[in-house]
C-alpha cells in the first residue's frame, strides 16, 4: 500500500485524510443544542445565586463594620447624633469619626480608665450621706437636761454649779 500524499507530504495509513470525516462514538454525555441550552442556562442561575449571596455576605460584613465603627465613637445609630449620622453617612466605616466630627461636631473622647470606679465611689459616697445624720455634740443645757429626765442628780448638780461658774466669771 502506497502512502497518500497530503500538500505535499506523505502520510501513513492511520492518519485519516481531510476529505475523511472523524466522528466520536455517541455516548451519554453527548448532548443535543437544546440540552446545552438548559445546562447554561442552570450555570447561569447558580452564578446569580452566587453572586448573590456574594453580595449578601459583603452587605451584612459592611452592616457589622458600620456597627463597630458606630460603638467605637461612642454614637448609637438608632437614637440621636448617631441616627442624623447614620442617615447621611455613605461612605466606609473607617471615615465615619472624621464625618460625625466635621458635619455634626460630634467628638468622641473615651472615658478614663478609672471612670467607672470612680463613679461607683461617688455613688457609695452619695448613699452613706443620705443615711448619716450630722452627729452634733451636746450643748450643755441638753446635757442637763438630760441628766434631770434620767434622775441623774450628780450630774444635774455638776452642770449647774458648772453654769453658775461661768456667770460670775464674766461679771469679775
Amino acid at each position: 500500500m502506497t502512502t497518500p500524499e497530503v500538500f505535499g507530504e506523505n502520510v501513513d495509513d492511520q492518519t485519516p485524510l481531510i476529505d475523511e470525516v472523524v466522528e466520536e462514538p455517541e455516548s451519554e454525555e453527548t448532548t443535543k443544542p437544546g440540552d446545552m441550552r438548559t445546562k447554561l442556562s442552570e450555570q447561569a442561575k447558580r452564578i446569580r445565586e452566587l453572586e448573590a449571596e456574594k453580595e449578601e455576605q459583603a452587605g451584612s460584613f459592611r452592616a457589622r463594620s458600620m456597627t463597630q465603627a458606630f460603638q467605637a465613637i461612642g454614637l448609637d445609630p438608632l437614637h440621636g447624633v448617631g441616627k442624623a449620622v447614620a442617615v447621611t453617612f455613605d461612605g466606609e466605616a473607617e471615615d465615619l469619626r472624621e464625618f460625625a466630627e466635621e458635619e455634626f461636631g460630634h467628638v468622641y473622647a473615651p472615658d478614663h480608665p478609672f471612670a467607672d470606679r470612680i463613679n461607683d465611689g461617688h455613688a457609695r459616697l452619695d448613699k452613706v450621706s443620705q443615711t448619716a445624720g450630722s452627729i452634733s455634740q451636746l450643748t450643755q443645757d441638753d446635757e442637763l437636761a438630760k441628766a434631770e429626765a434620767k434622775g441623774d442628780y450628780a450630774t444635774t448638780l455638776r452642770l449647774k454649779g458648772a453654769q453658775i461658774e461661768h456667770m460670775f466669771q464674766g461679771k469679775r
